[in-house]
């Protein structure tokens, strides 16, 4: 390209010389002055075509020179004919771009020639390597033929004509880069319309507004091209230069000792004799090297070719010298050029004894020799074409605005690099950025050694720091954008996916460069340093990852455990782009020890981490206390927002944004016609979209995330938590409770402690009474008694008695929910390796003796026993990995082989809780049970502080309606059936569920209601103002159809009624009751007679109760206990107890 712009750069030089102002000297002389414009001998129109085809020409570095702006200077240039001698202009007045100097023209023939180069040049490399491989010398694969003939073009010789058509390609596309950058500079872009003042303003119109996106591209590509090119065949530089070697030394030689002997015998003829042979004789003789070390006979005395024989040439590796090669060539030029003496009349190549063949022969040489240099200095000559540190030098523009430096965002190299990491373009990849990083290279190459200006590397220097810290940032930005966006895009639903593909909006940015080309440059030269750009990387990713987890784990502080499904997506999402950065070749620190770095560790005397105390700050002050537990559909509903949001537990709605657009959902699609906002955000509203619903409850959904979150080996810490809460709400709310019911509290006979006097817990009805009223007179003499109780709500601390067994209660549907996440996952893992294990049906159901299977009884376990023993049997040594192979195979079963026994969460807290129960304390939750010897009766209808008594109350009061004054809906609404789960579940483990079905009022007054609707008498009815009766047993009773409180009382137990047996026979699948009594019989005398075999009467703190020996704990529900009979009527109802003073 130098060359090139050498000889038109003298062309207006050389007119300017030759024209001549006209002098006083030539007008006295009758001389006119010379006007090159007109002159006869020359024809200035060929000169128009080459000033208009390259108006402009690169001088040094960033300095250009306009042809026309020299041509003007001439004494004879014609007036206003500059249009003729420079380009085209467009409507406007603006120049038109020549086509040599648009790189947008030739760029898809420059991609095909690249791709026919580079495959021809691998193809025939791969050719010269196996040839090599073999053993053979250089000089025996160069001079090697082709094909089959001998004759034919050998291989030295093809390889000769490749590297000179990858030359030719690389001289093209380096000069239409330094033109088109030439033209940028000599035609900046018009800044009237928006001047900033900047003093930099000239050079910011020549560079950074002067070029738009699709220029910056092709460029950028086009300089990719030229090193690409560049760089594959220096890689070579070992493999050709020596065959290259052998081919020039053959080709000189031949020529040099075999081709000229014709023209030299011809030119030995005395009467042909004159400067040509001794020009003939220089030629050869500065070139040959006889196989004897001495001139042959035959180039002594000349002999015709005919008589004197072909001859043989050496096989050497071997290159002329520059002198030698330059005075070889000076001699070429003198036989062969048109005005010497051998081309006129009486010249070799006029004699008729010199045949066609040896006249092309020499011609062709002669062509040949002018490119050795360029094969000779194959190197040197490939470096200057891939030169392109020109592109950085703005010494002229410098100088121009008077400014010291230039902002770096003016730098066309930083330009460049900034495009390649911004563009959504599909045809370069993101390896072009080592290609554009070696122009600093370049430059810096060139101020050293050429310019030797130690100042401008330092500047050089200075930028290259920053623009390499600004690529890293943006690098490391981009590589974990598109991971975090292909993560975000795969853990979306099928249903999202397919939403967000008929939007069109599912491209992924920057989805076809090939990250991991340059995330595995790990020795990037740059400006003689060696940086590992992997190593760089990959602590900057990393750092995003801990700043993302700490953004998830900063939204799950302020976040309710309803949005905990959204956390887990995020952290699968952030593992899942861990994953892919690691499989893209960046050396980032295990996911598992990030993730414990992020939670923050409270100290070294805590072992609990921040999410770990988020989940149980969130159970215990959100969702136990303000969601109501549905049993239907196993779910957590808030009740009370309002409430929630006003207590001491603030959640914040508005969760801060992270100020990296690729955090937490990614960035998603970019919107390329939008350059102010390109980040859509798609994924992240696709998600949102799919994981609102679950924000509004709480399910086994939540608990599978909370599993993930938290980790099995932290969630006994959780576990340990909600029973420690359990304790605390039996300790110290329901125990008090409890025992200010009734009477004075035992053990308190003065009158400064008073017990709720009267009737909390009130006496059940007489037989008399049943028997005479109706069930509405039985519903309203129970409902009286319950209004007295509701009124003094405030005393008894009513409310606060109901949340707690809420509480309770939805701690425990909190870990049946959690205990049937873990089987599900487990029963998964089981299904997964079974096939793995190829467990057989003995395997898995067990011996025939009823043993329990073995290891021994899967597939892998024989097959490794059985090559166990072969080696025994028929090697006297076993190899080290035969002999581990059995510890593998019992490590894959021990691994993958189903437990004996699952994972247990809920039984051991309702085992610690049974054993509080259990405790002194709470012996009057027990009461005279029956079976104790101090019982009179079978059943008390005193009353009592029984819990299952208790619970009857309260259950009665859970079916009506609150008073306005409790600010209630309702008691199902206010609690749901949390409040259900904690009462039964005490009752459950107090082993009294007979006694509570045979003595609940609830329950008692539905069975009263059927047996009613099942006598009554339709026909005979009576009306009494707005009530009517109808005859039941020839009774009177009161129509309940038309009370709607009544109805709606009724329809409540039910429903109570109902869930109540359900949640009881769950509680009996998950542990067993205590054991009791199968049957008591009261006789006559007052003896009492245990039913059962082998069952006998232990004292203890409840009474003489029947134990037997505690089964072994065990998944599989326990069978229920058969229910007593129904005891024998007593004589008389005991007489109701006087009530306390």
């Amino acid at each position: 390209s130098e060359e090139k712009h050498m000889y038109l750069r003298v062309i207006p030089h050389l007119f300017l010389l030759i024209d001549e102002h006209q002098t006083e000297n030539q007008e006295l002389s009758g001389r006119n002055a010379v006007n090159i414009f007109k002159h006869k001998l020359l024809n200035s129109s060929d000169y128009k075509v080459i000033c208009r085809t390259y108006p402009v020409v690169p001088l040094f570095r960033d300095m250009s020179v306009s042809l026309v702006e020299i041509l003007k200077r001439c004494y004879h240039f014609p007036p206003g004919s500059e249009h003729k001698w420079t380009s085209d202009t467009d409507s406007d007045g603006r120049d038109i771009m020549p086509s040599e100097y648009d790189l947008q023209q030739h760029w898809a023939q420059t991609r095909e020639r690249y791709d026919a180069f580079v495959a021809a040049w691998l193809s025939f490399m791969k050719h010269v390597r196996r040839k090599r491989q073999n053993g053979a010398s250089p000089s025996d694969i160069a001079l090697e033929p082709m094909g089959e003939e001998p004759t034919s073009m050998s291989i030295g010789q093809r390889l000769s004509e490749i590297v000179l058509h990858g030359l030719r390609l690389l001289s093209v596309w380096s000069t239409r880069i330094r033109n088109h950058i030439t033209w940028k500079y000599t035609h900046p872009f018009n800044s009237a319309s928006v001047a900033t003042g900047e003093k930099y303003q000239a050079y910011r119109d020549a560079v950074r507004d002067n070029l738009d996106g699709s220029e910056l591209t092709v460029l950028t590509d086009m300089i990719v091209l030229t090193k690409s090119l560049a760089g594959l065949m220096l890689r070579e530089e070992s493999t050709v230069v020596p065959l290259l070697s052998a081919t020039m030394y053959r080709d000189i030689q031949a020529f040099s000792q075999i081709h000229l002997r014709e023209a030299l015998f011809f030119a030995a003829d005395k009467k042909n004799r004159g400067p040509t042979l001794s020009l003939l004789e220089a030629l050869r003789d500065t070139m040959a090297d006889w196989p004897s070390g001495t001139k042959p006979p035959n180039h002594v005395k000349y002999l015709s070719p005919k008589k004197s024989g072909a001859g043989n040439t050496l096989r050497r590796v071997v290159v002329p010298t520059e002198t030698q090669l330059y005075v070889y060539r000076s001699i070429m030029d003198l036989i062969v050029d048109e005005n010497s003496a051998t081309m006129k009349s009486g010249g070799v190549f006029t004699s008729r004894f010199i045949s066609k063949d040896t006249e092309h022969l020499i011609v062709e040489h002669s062509e040949k020799a002018f490119f050795y240099p360029y094969l000779l200095g194959y190197g040197r000559v490939i470096d200057g074409f891939k030169d392109m540190g020109d592109l950085l030098f703005r010494e002229y523009y410098i100088e121009v605005t008077r400014c010291v430096q230039f902002p770096l965002r003016l730098s066309l190299p930083y330009i460049l690099v900034d495009n390649i990491l911004h563009r959504n373009s599909r045809i370069n990849t993101m390896d072009d950025l080592v290609m554009i990083l070696d122009i600093y290279n370049d430059a810096a190459a060139s101020v050293l050694y050429n310019m030797k200006k130690q100042f401008m590397f330092n500047e050089i220097e200075a930028e290259v720091q920053i623009v390499f810290q600004q690529l890293v940032l943006q690098l490391a930005d981009n590589v974990y954008a598109y991971h975090k966006d292909r993560a975000a895009y795969d853990a979306l639903p099928k249903e999202q996916k397919l939403a967000l593909s008929k939007k069109g909006k599912t491209a992924l940015p920057i989805v076809l460069r090939h990250f991991e080309v340059l995330l595995s440059q790990q020795n990037v030269e740059l400006l003689g340093r060696s940086i590992d750009l992997n190593g760089i990387l990959s602590k900057k990713v990393q750092s995003y990852v801990m700043e993302d987890l700490k953004h998830i784990i900063a939204r799950f502080d302020v976040a309710r455990l309803t949005e905990v499904i959204e956390i887990d997506v995020l952290l699968k999402i952030l593992r899942a782009t861990h994953a892919n950065l690691v499989s893209a070749g960046l050396q980032l620190d295990d996911f598992e020890d990030l993730y414990k770095r992020g939670v923050r560790r409270l100290g070294c005397f805590s072992f609990l981490d921040s999410v770990v105390l988020r989940v149980q700050e969130a159970m215990f002050s959100d969702l136990t206390v303000w969601f109501a537990f549905n049993e239907t559909s196993q779910q957590f509903v808030e009740t009370d927002p309002d409430a929630a949001l006003q207590s001491e537990f603030v959640w914040k709605t508005k969760k801060s944004r992270p100020r990296q657009h690729y955090f937490l959902f990614g960035s998603g699609p970019v919107n390329p016609a939008d350059s102010e906002e390109r980040f859509t955000r798609e994924f992240a509203k696709a998600h949102q979209r799919w994981l609102r619903p679950y924000t509004r409850y709480f399910g086994a959904e939540h608990c599978r995330a909370i599993i993930n979150i938290v980790g099995i080996s932290q969630l006994p810490i959780v576990i340990r938590s909600c029973e420690q809460r359990l304790h605390e709400c039996i300790d110290e709310t329901l125990y008090d409770f409890v025992d200010m019911l009734g009477n004075k509290p035992e053990g308190h006979d003065d009158d400064s402690v008073q017990g709720i006097q009267g009737f909390p817990v009130w006496e059940l009805p007489k037989t008399g009474t049943l028997v005479n009223n109706s069930t509405a007179m039985n519903f309203r003499r129970i409902e009286a008694n319950a209004q007295r109780v509701i009124e003094r709500h405030d005393e008894l601390n009513l409310v606060v008695v109901m949340q707690t067994f809420r509480e309770i209660g939805n701690i425990i549907a909190l870990l049946r929910l959690i205990q049937g996440q873990l089987d599900a996952e487990e029963l998964h893992m089981y299904m997964l390796s079974a096939p793995f294990l190829q467990a057989s049906a003995k395997a898995q159901s067990g011996g025939d003796d009823g043993t329990s299977a073995t290891a021994q009884d899967t597939v892998l376990e024989s097959a490794c026993d059985d090559v166990l023993k072969q080696f025994d049997q028929f090697s006297q040594h076993m190899p080290p990995h035969i002999g581990y192979l059995g510890q593998l195979c019992d490590s894959a079963v021990n691994a993958y082989a189903p437990l004996d026994q699952n994972a247990l969460i809920l039984r051991p807290i309702l085992d610690e809780l049974s054993t509080l129960l259990n405790t002194k304390d709470y012996q009057h939750w027990h009461g005279d049970v029956v079976g104790n010897p101090s019982a009179t009766m079978a059943i008390d209808s005193r009353p009592q502080r029984q819990y299952h008594r208790i619970w009857s109350m309260l259950s009665f009061i859970f079916c009506m309606e609150p008073p306005e004054s409790m600010n209630l809906k309702s008691f199902n609404d206010k609690f749901g059936d949390g409040f259900l789960w904690g009462g039964l579940t005490l009752l459950h483990l107090l082993g009294q569920r007979q006694r509570f079905d045979i003595l609940n009022l609830s329950k008692f007054l539905l069975e009263l209601r059927e047996f009613e609707e099942s006598w009554q008498d339709p026909s005979n009815t009576r009306k009494d103002g707005k009530q009517i009766f109808l005859t039941v047993g020839g009774k009177e009773a009161m129509n309940l159809a038309n009370d709607a409180a009544i109805e709606g009382f009724f329809g409540r137990s039910l429903a109570l009624l109902q869930t109540t047996e359900h949640i009881l026979d769950s509680l009996e699948a998950d542990v067993p009751p205590p054991e009791m009594i199968a049957a008591v019989r009261f006789h006559p005398d007052g003896s009492i007679i245990g039913g059962g075999s082998g069952v006998k009467l232990k004292a203890t703190r409840r009474g003489s109760v029947a134990v037997s020996p505690r089964q072994p704990a065990a998944r599989s529900p326990a069978p229920k206990p058969a229910p007593a009979p129904a005891p024998a009527p007593a004589p008389a109802p005991a007489p109701a107890p006087a009530p306390a003073p």
